[in-house]
């Protein structure tokens, strides 16, 4: 919930709320939009986190002779397996189970709704600033300043917590596993119907791709119209009063970074051509 402090002005931000300070804004067109975005991200982590190791634990089950996927530590489960073998397969089986629900659930919670809705969330408010100068071109006020900064505040935390090891190791794991999905899918040498468990390349095809585009878009987006917020701010702000102009001048554009560098709106195109362009390497190697 948001609290009013100096003059009146919203010393917190409801971040996972439609913007409800600028009352020219509340079309529904705009909130729905926004509001559909979140919970779709939301959900969707939710869904992914109770359903994909549950698949594995299914292929596991009805197949019991393929090797545990934390190695191949035990002999294949055939017919002269003995007692203990079986245990053991069987153990085995319910611990990687265990630990895949457990870290599978937590980075898609972390992923999806964490940073990718904390995002979403900071474009929406971004998005809703800029609509505002529409109906206040000759002039901005110290809330529209507080609230860019508060938003600012929040992104500096994602990439205090983010930027050094989590998102570049996402990045690094989307293209990797895009590249390698993709090749496999339409490999001639590689049949996806010799086994059911072969059906998750395709789909892990298709999700890291969809996941590199959401969401080097909306952080891209952020950085574009966190870039135009603080042009009109600066261009917009009064010379009479000296104190807003300095706070305005002292704004920065929103960049989510990994590493030394920061996502901008061509970077997942960068990343898709950089994926399609390894594929067909490998294709050519084949």
């Amino acid at each position: 919930m948001g609290s009013t402090g100096w003059e009146g002005v919203p010393t917190s931000v409801p971040i996972f709320e439609p913007p409800s300070r600028f009352p020219p804004l509340h079309d529904d067109v705009f909130l729905s939009s926004w509001k559909l975005g979140v919970r779709v991200c939301g959900w969707s982590a939710l869904l992914i986190s109770a359903c994909v190791p549950f698949g594995m634990m299914l292929i596991c089950f009805c197949d019991p002779s393929l090797p545990p996927f934390l190695g191949s530590i035990l002999p294949l489960w055939d017919q002269d397996t003995t007692l203990g073998m079986i245990f053991l397969h069987i153990l085995v089986n319910l611990y990687q189970t265990w630990a895949i629900y457990c870290f599978g659930f937590t980075f898609c919670l972390t992923v999806g709704q964490i940073l990718f809705g904390t995002l979403l969330s900071v474009t929406m408010y971004i998005t809703a600033l800029n609509r505002s100068f529409k109906h206040h071109a000759r002039k901005i006020t110290i809330v529209h300043v507080n609230f860019y900064q508060q938003v600012e505040i929040l992104v500096s935390h994602v990439n205090l917590c983010f930027r050094p090891a989590v998102l570049p190791g996402i990045l690094l794991y989307a293209v990797s596993v895009n590249i390698f999905c993709i090749y496999l899918t339409v490999s001639s040498k590689f049949d996806i119907q010799e086994h059911v468990g072969n059906a998750i390349f395709p789909f892990m095809a298709i999700e890291t791709a969809v996941a590199l585009l959401g969401f080097g878009l909306v952080a891209g987006l952020a950085n574009k119209r966190s870039t135009a917020c603080t042009h009109k701010m600066k261009r917009t702000v009064t010379r009479t009063d000296v104190v807003l102009k300095k706070i305005v001048n002292g704004l920065a554009p929103i960049k989510v970074r990994f590493g030394n560098n920061f996502i901008e709106v061509t970077t997942p195109l960068v990343t898709t051509a950089f994926c399609a362009k390894s594929t067909v390497r490998l294709l050519l190697l084949d």
